[in-house]
């Protein structure tokens, strides 16, 4: 679908800070903005230099504010945040960030000691949270926010994280050895050791092999623990991998696995691997949480259990192993319901309105026009 913007004065847009390579979040954002009619102008700052030259470079884009009528920050600027909405806000101009991420609950999420690190990080966060119009990714994730923040989100958006488009469905593994595989990164809310203790319990079956692909804080702790059982059916391979490769690695699995922590974010998020496991075409398992009720049904689209429970998990693993038309039915119709519901025109409306909504505050004389 393709739009005019909601009024001429507001069409071009400034996208400002540091943007992930490959980050599907934030690419879907920036591209849903030009299929509406926007025009983007971006404003990059490094991510391999310190906070402070990011800050010095920002003022060297001020001048550039000028061109743009509104501004967007994508995931992952939080710190710089503030300075873009002083600079914006000695030229009128709205902000818009995707806090997709916050500081505070991402030092939760990894276990960071109390100190004035995570101090700093609220007072950020309830700063930018309260100045700008942000979106997050789920209502319970808005939530989250209220709770960790002690603040009512009130110009907080939501926006689900969109699957990602013109990915084909992987053809059916080969049968034989059932691959069941798990792709992240190695931080407490995956539950990486949950899955771990799920394969101790299946290490009998010799029709099931483990295979988890990623790196992080916590590999070290994982390495040590599956050296501590022994586990003769799991292979680690580490190391972080584009998505295109990542595509083929997942290939030859038959089920893959999400996360499943039992930490409050498994609880508020619905992980990037969910959705891109389903839009291959893979039939998942992955921690029960409100977050997922939101948009996904499970035993329609996936399967869950209990957080932070292997005996739950190894069970749906059985499970699935043993019934190759329930994996075949949760794979067709996980990418079905993803690809209509969570990409594309669905998915185009939702930025739609959300944006609208946002540039026809205390503006109805320009947007009825």
């Amino acid at each position: 679908m393709t739009t005019r913007p909601v009024s001429e004065l507001y069409r071009r847009v400034g996208v400002v800070g540091i943007r992930k390579p490959g980050y599907p979040r934030s690419e879907s954002i920036i591209e849903g903005l030009q299929n509406l009619g926007y025009t983007i102008r971006d404003l990059p700052l490094s991510r391999q230099t310190p906070t402070w030259r990011r800050l010095l470079a920002l003022l060297r884009h001020f001048p550039a504010f000028r061109q743009v009528d509104w501004l967007f920050i994508p995931h992952s600027n939080q710190l710089i945040a503030p300075l873009v909405w002083l600079l914006a806000t000695l030229m009128r101009k709205k902000v818009v960030l995707d806090y997709m991420l916050g500081l505070t609950d991402s030092y939760e999420d990894r276990g960071y000691p109390p100190g004035l690190k995570r101090q700093i990080a609220r007072l950020i966060d309830r700063f930018n949270i309260a100045r700008m119009d942000s979106l997050t990714d789920t209502q319970a994730h808005r939530q989250a926010f209220r709770r960790l923040l002690g603040i009512e989100p009130e110009r907080m958006r939501v926006l689900p994280i969109a699957a990602r488009e013109g990915v084909a469905a992987l053809p059916s593994p080969d049968a034989g050895v059932l691959v069941v595989k798990w792709v992240g990164t190695y931080i407490p809310f995956q539950g990486v050791d949950v899955i771990l203790r799920a394969a101790d319990r299946l290490r009998d079956r010799d029709d099931l092999v483990f295979e988890m692909i990623g790196d992080g804080d916590s590999f070290p702790q994982a390495q040590s623990l599956m050296n501590e059982l022994g586990l003769p059916n799991v292979h680690l391979l580490r190391g972080s991998f584009p998505f295109s490769q990542l595509e083929t690695m997942v290939a030859r699995s038959a089920v893959l696995l999400g996360v499943f922590g039992d930490a409050e974010k498994t609880r508020y998020v619905i992980p990037n691997k969910v959705l891109d496991a389903l839009t291959w075409g893979r039939p998942v398992i992955t921690a029960e949480s409100p977050a997922l009720h939101e948009f996904l049904t499970p035993g329609e689209h996936l399967i869950t259990v209990p957080p932070g429970d292997p005996d739950a998990l190894a069970a749906a693993i059985v499970r699935l192993a043993e019934q190759p038309a329930l994996r075949a039915k949760l794979a067709e119709q996980g990418r079905q319901f993803v690809l209509e519901h969570l990409a594309g025109e669905a998915q185009l409306q939702r930025l739609q309105t959300i944006v609208e909504d946002v540039l026809c505050q205390n503006q109805a004389q320009i947007c009825d026009g």
